[in-house]
């Protein structure tokens, strides 16, 4: 009711709006239950149910009257309450995959600015590749394998495209030449290989370490993509092109 509400509701949400804005989150919705125990009590009061979520929304959406969403008489079987949760929930979807646009956006800038920088001095091919896999690992959680076989993928090509260039200014290239002791073979379980993805990381990783952590994730993605045959004839591939590229490296 309106009493209530001016006496610690407002205060409560400027609270959690604050925090909000303290972790530089743009991404909320009000949702005001109304239902018709509400609108007995506020009868009595000079200002009508209506005027609170008027309230709300002057006092907390600005513009965005599309964050402040009523829903009525819950749990009632209705057709108002079924058209009140049909709204809410189409709300909700548009402003989770608004949210959804907008961070991936800005995490895929930040991706290209840090490729971008690929020629400067001091760039780590292994720390660009944490960045994007990050990005994959997003896209696989939402069960979106392409868009996360596509992120492996371009690191694959952007790799074997510094590989074949070698001598052209690549420093960093300079860790995967160190000599290779012991190779586990071709790795197709689903679980990350996280021993690999560690060394990756810290810029240990050898060649072949980093071909075989790239090509078991790609081979997971197929998997769940249900394109087993790809997976026989990538490998055939990757095997030739390590070959080829231990040849470059020059690596014993």
């Amino acid at each position: 009711d309106t009493e209530t509400y001016k006496s610690s509701v407002k205060e409560d949400m400027m609270r959690w709006q604050n925090t909000l804005r303290s972790h530089s989150s743009a991404d909320w919705v009000i949702i005001v239950v109304e239902t018709n125990d509400t609108k007995k009590k506020n009868k009595t009061n000079i200002l009508p149910r209506s005027s609170i979520v008027d309230k709300i929304r002057s006092d907390f959406c600005n513009k965005q009257n599309d964050r402040c969403v009523v829903l009525s008489d819950p749990l009632k079987d209705s057709s108002r309450s079924l058209e009140s949760w049909n709204s809410l929930l189409l709300k909700l979807r548009t402003l989770l995959l608004m949210s959804f646009t907008k961070n991936l956006g800005r995490f895929e800038d930040d991706m290209r600015t840090l490729r971008e920088k690929r020629t400067q001095p001091g760039w780590s091919f292994c720390e660009y590749f944490m960045v994007q896999e990050e990005l994959a690992f997003v896209f696989e959680m939402l069960q979106q394998f392409e868009d996360a076989l596509v992120q492996y993928d371009e690191l694959d090509a952007l790799f074997t495209q510094y590989v074949l260039n070698f001598g052209a200014g690549a420093n960093w290239l300079g860790s995967f030449c160190a000599p290779v002791h012991n190779w586990s073979g071709l790795l197709l379980r689903r679980p990350i290989d996280m021993e690999k993805r560690d060394s990756i990381q810290h810029g240990e990783a050898s060649l072949l370490d980093l071909r075989s952590y790239l090509f078991s994730r790609q081979c997971t993605l197929l998997i769940f993509l249900q394109r087993p045959w790809e997976v026989t004839q990538r490998a055939l591939e990757l095997l030739h092109n390590c070959v080829q590229e231990l040849r470059l490296l020059e690596v014993s």
